[in-house]
């Protein structure tokens, strides 16, 4: 269920670290088509959209010095930050994220989840002041202001019966009584930087990119499905834009858009059907969604398990850089 085996069945482990960023590795092969396999469970059923208008963030914000020349350095939860470009775009919209200055504001990307519900994609929300999850037939993606043990309370009393939560958690927790963890992770979060890298192939027939719609939406979940790119429903698509390869007709691949806060949009269910890979669709898609979001003065961001070796050297090779590492937690409320 946590590991997708759309692009490859290659699995190596990596040993957590005490440290939020791992070694950056010399890229050496393609991931044959797979996904960023960040989150992993996808859950059905219904659900009213519901969303109060409180917004926050889940950790106290330290003060960094004011960019300059659209690069910040400082210190950040005690660590120094990687150099990252931040455009005009991305600083104009940092109000969105609370009532903190320039100085004293956190890094946009954490508590990627809450902040999404609660900005660009609150119309999916259904949520209260401590927790918000996505409507359940868009995704089982969830988050909290502060994980604690009243929002996991706040949490459980907007799930339905049997239904699961995927959690972006900044350090590995059990969850309270009466939770039963399904599946849990170390994942990594990766910002595009600098400029797209070409997605061309040695090739003289270059595969034909179509842009997915509604009406391919059962398609896009039988293939999820199939290669388990992480949490995919039958609304999933309307996210974001998605594009799509087809050959004889049939989907064989395809990458688009989840998360989105101002100035920031991830890349997601990145997958490639088995019979399929090793053809550089995973790149092709990948850049196309990218150069989409690009063209929108928006940042590419991905969540990635950390064992994922091959996809996060392709990634690496497409311009993106490890921000943090984070803790995939699938939670399940149990039954009365």
């Amino acid at each position: 269920m946590l590991e997708p085996n759309c692009l490859a069945s290659i699995r190596q482990g990596m040993p957590l670290r005490s440290t939020n960023r791992i070694p950056v590795r010399q890229a050496r092969s393609d991931t044959g088509g797979r996904p960023p396999c960040g989150f992993g469970i996808e859950a059905g059923g219904s659900a009213r959209i519901k969303l109060h208008s409180e917004s926050g963030t889940s950790a106290a914000a330290t003060k960094i010095p004011p960019p300059k020349k659209g690069r910040t350095l400082g210190l950040y939860k005690g660590r120094l930050l990687q150099a990252l470009s931040v455009s005009s775009i991305q600083l104009r919209h940092l109000h969105a994220f609370g009532s903190h200055s320039p100085e004293t504001i956190m890094h946009p990307l954490d508590n990627v989840i809450w902040q999404a519900l609660g900005t660009r994609h609150a119309r999916f929300a259904h949520g209260n002041g401590l927790a918000r999850k996505f409507v359940p037939e868009v995704s089982s993606l969830a988050g909290f202001l502060d994980p604690t043990p009243a929002a996991y309370d706040a949490l459980a009393s907007l799930m339905g019966d049997g239904e699961v939560a995927a959690l972006a958690l900044q350090a590995p927790r059990e969850p309270p009584s009466g939770w039963a963890v399904v599946g849990a992770a170390p994942m990594l979060q990766m910002v595009h930087q600098g400029d797209l890298v070409s997605s061309a192939k040695d090739s003289s027939d270059p595969p034909s990119i179509v842009e997915l719609s509604s009406a391919d939406a059962p398609e896009m979940l039988a293939l999820a499905k199939l290669t388990q790119p992480g949490p995919f429903s039958i609304r999933t698509h309307e996210l974001g834009m998605y594009f799509g390869i087809r050959c004889n007709g049939a989907l064989v691949a395809m990458a688009g858009e989840r998360l989105k806060i101002p100035g920031f949009t991830e890349v997601s269910a990145v997958c490639t059907h088995r019979d399929h890979t090793g053809r550089g669709y995973a790149r092709i898609l990948m850049t196309e969604v990218m150069r989409r979001i690009r063209s929108r003065g928006e940042t590419t961001f991905l969540h990635v398990r950390q064992d994922n070796v091959r996809a996060i050297e392709l990634y690496q090779r497409l311009g993106f850089a490890e921000r943090v590492l984070l803790h995939l937690s699938v939670i399940r409320k149990n039954s009365e």
